[in-house]
């Protein structure tokens, strides 16, 4: 079996796999809270009622590769999908937007407060012969553009590797 794919802001790409035991093509989306204030993390907690996956503020110290450490420019706060071990993230997303529309009061607020920016990555990684999807419905799309959500999606291929 031969897979051939469409990447994005590529040409076309034809993969074979390379290591029969590599895990299945898996997708998961992140939603990140970006404030050039320092943010109440706790407060972010208390309001949202999320698992909150990693934050910090600025005036954090911030290890570059290069082992140079400088202070971070934003706060951030970052909520996280879970990763999906399924080709058609579908499910996963719509159980995540579902919990975030529920906050969707309470986003818009800390996001006004905060003055944030809000972006949502889609991450789309490729260990197999599937290639990863998802749709989005209208009323996804719909409160991705209520919260004036920044969208980027990745395509990672590690049959490539």
């Amino acid at each position: 079996y031969i897979g051939v794919i469409a990447c994005l802001g590529s040409e076309l790409t034809v993969f074979t796999p390379k290591d029969e035991t590599m895990k299945e093509t898996s997708c998961y989306a992140l939603f990140y809270f970006h404030s050039e204030k320092v943010v109440d993390v706790e407060e972010y907690a208390k309001l949202l009622s999320i698992d909150l996956k990693s934050s910090y503020s600025k005036g954090d110290p911030w290890i570059h590769s290069s082992g140079k450490v400088t202070q971070r420019k934003w706060s951030s706060i970052r909520l996280d999908s879970g990763e999906s071990m399924q080709f058609d993230g579908t499910e996963t997303f719509a159980k995540f937007f579902k919990l975030l529309k529920s906050k969707q009061r309470e986003i818009i607020y800390l996001k006004e407060k905060y003055n944030m920016k809000l972006a949502v990555h889609f991450v789309l990684s490729i260990y197999s012969n599937d290639m990863p999807y998802f749709k989005l419905t209208t009323d996804q799309m719909a409160f991705l553009q209520a919260v004036e959500a920044n969208v980027e999606v990745f395509l990672y291929d590690y049959t490539k590797l």
